[in-house]
């Protein structure tokens, strides 16, 4: 029961580092094509611009296929 709870938290915490990568990535390569000024220098674009719709939809497919591939052996 202990080294099960361990494994769940470690999931849980690794989580939201990953949906910010995901989004991040789906992010950058949404403004290069659409408005590549919105990119700061190093590669940075500020987090509120990243909720547009697009990129939202398309960071809940990414979460919907990595939840259906963590069931799958």
């Amino acid at each position: 029961m202990g080294i099960h709870f361990c494994l769940a938290f470690c999931e849980i915490v690794l989580a939201v580092p990953l949906i910010k990568l995901f989004e991040q990535s789906l992010c950058f390569s949404y403004y290069s094509v659409h408005d590549p000024s919105i990119i700061e220098n190093g590669g940075s674009i500020p987090e509120a611009l990243c909720k547009v719709v697009e990129i939202q939809q398309d960071l809940a497919t990414i979460r919907g296929w990595k939840s259906l591939l963590n069931v799958v052996p």
